[in-house]
């Protein structure tokens, strides 16, 4: 419960006072408060620490092996625990030994289990080689891994948002929008998933859908700022310049130091004639970007033009 509230320091003083005494001469018991903490440590403490973490994963099998749990039971603790090494490696950037760990667990599980056993966490070691996967760039192997994990878990929203994702990086868009579809079918609203939809149909040059699915996302997470800059983007390309200005300056009072917000801000002032409010945004951008020749371009017409 203290973790859901994000209270690191206390969910750790609890386990210390009052977790480990209580779970002393319970190995199964034990397992399982060394497997949270160290996802604690090394996914939910800042900075992670992942010595730690792998010092209780450790000390987790350790307990699995003295418990008296059913065989079936222990084969998928033992799995569950490497995954969460697997986690580890992946957060230390060794997506191989990442991979590796998963697909063992995998292949271990379908020796030692049954078919209809542990079906979910299963789809979870597939998932999980699908994230690695797509967090290296590595699109073809990600798409198989995440088909793999629908087709073992196909009513799960997540999957399909994250592989419309992948779809959406390798231009296969008709594809994408299908599975966004299919998560936001699946499951209550999510702002994520509106967003990248909105992201998918600029692709396509469905402008008006864009915003559509943009505007979705901002009605339940008014500040994220991906989906307020893409509406921008979208309102700008469909000429509504008004309104574009106006999720531009959202936007910008989000993040000031977005210098592409500020210079597509500038242009939209120079076209609507607010000569002076775009040379500010020119002269900002530049000050953040003094490198990007496009931007001393722009600021040097608007100077011509008020000069005139």
């Amino acid at each position: 419960s203290h973790m859901g509230r994000g209270d690191v320091d206390t969910s750790l003083e609890l386990a210390d006072q009052v977790g480990f005494p209580l779970v002393e001469k319970n190995a199964d018991r034990r397992n399982h408060l060394f497997y949270l903490m160290a996802i604690i440590h090394a996914r939910f403490k800042k900075p992670r620490d992942f010595l730690k973490g792998e010092e209780y994963l450790e000390r987790g099998l350790a307990a699995i092996a003295e418990s008296d749990m059913a065989e079936g039971e222990r084969h998928f603790q033992l799995v569950f625990n490497r995954n969460g090494l697997a986690m580890i490696r992946n957060f230390q950037r060794r997506p191989a030994e990442a991979i590796e760990l998963c697909r063992s667990g995998y292949a271990y599980l379908n020796e030692h289990l049954g078919s209809d056993e542990h079906r979910l966490h299963r789809s979870i070691l597939l998932y999980n080689i699908a994230q690695v996967y797509a967090a290296m760039g590595a699109h073809a192997e990600a798409l198989e891994y995440y088909s793999a994990t629908i087709a073992q878990d196909p009513n799960y929203s997540e999957y399909y948002n994250e592989r419309a994702s992948v779809l959406l990086q390798m231009d296969r868009l008709k594809e994408a929008e299908a599975d966004y579809l299919r998560a936001i079918e699946l499951s209550p609203p999510y702002f994520e998933v509106f967003t990248n939809l909105g992201q998918c149909y600029r692709r396509m040059g469905a402008v008006a859908e864009a915003i559509k699915q943009y505007s979705n996302a901002l009605d339940l997470e008014p500040k994220h700022l991906l989906a307020r800059l893409g509406r921008a983007k979208a309102y700008e390309e469909g000429g509504e310049t008004d309104a574009a200005i106006e999720d531009y300056s959202a936007v910008l009072a989000l993040d000031a130091t977005l210098w592409e917000a500020l210079g597509s801000r500038g242009v939209l002032f120079y076209e609507a004639g607010r000569l002076h409010e775009s040379l500010a945004d020119f002269d900002s951008a530049i000050e953040l970007k003094p490198e990007i020749a496009e931007l001393h371009e722009n600021r040097a017409i608007v100077l011509t033009d008020i000069e005139k």
